[in-house]
């Protein structure tokens, strides 16, 4: 089992994710925002991980500190999990409908951080929604993941955000997949 833990002023997080060889670990998401907890648990279901989240922070602020480490923690803990694991198929697309909600997500387990989400106006976003997209580029840049997300279309950002999270969890467990090679041109990933 791999555990990371930060801790700073303002969170203390622990994330504990499941080796293959490990005893059973329920999937488990405690950060005191139900929302984002319920958009943890889908992409973690569709992921095909499991994963223990236990994150205490200054929500009497807002969610962002919470938000931003949480995705810090479970990135490093994607980049261990994965480099433990060596081969696999390491590319990944899809695209998720939820009722009026059409998302599509590229991913590359390329070992390169960079993240990008079209079609979401990020100005107008609630702060919830904003700190939404601060976890899923902190997860991506410390998962040292490529992601593309476009939001092709929808009005109703919790179908629009499930959408995004379920395709998330949707490439990584495809990306996961056993291969019998290493999947780089170069010999190896990063």
């Amino acid at each position: 089992m791999i555990e990371i833990k930060r801790k700073t002023t303002e969170t203390s997080v622990t994330v504990q994710i499941k080796n293959a060889h490990d005893e059973l670990l329920q999937t488990k998401v405690d950060i005191g925002v139900p929302f984002f907890e319920h958009m943890l648990k889908a992409m973690l279901f569709y992921a095909g991980l499991e994963v223990s989240i236990d994150c205490k922070g200054d929500l009497h602020v807002d969610e962002h500190h919470s938000f931003e480490d949480v995705g810090i923690v479970m990135g490093e803990a994607l980049l261990n999990y994965y480099k433990a694991q060596k081969n696999f198929h390491r590319f990944s697309s899809c695209y998720v409908p939820m009722d009026e909600a059409l998302v599509r997500a590229v991913l590359d387990i390329s070992g390169r951080p960079y993240f990008q989400i079209e079609g979401l106006e990020l100005g107008v976003l609630s702060s919830l929604e904003q700190a939404m997209v601060e976890f899923m580029r902190s997860f991506v840049i410390n998962a040292r993941m490529t992601v593309h997300i476009d939001v092709i279309k929808g009005f109703n950002r919790h179908h629009i955000f499930e959408a995004v999270f379920k395709a998330i969890g949707f490439c990584l467990n495809e990306s996961l997949i056993t291969s019998n090679l290493l999947m780089s041109t170069k010999g190896s990933i990063g």
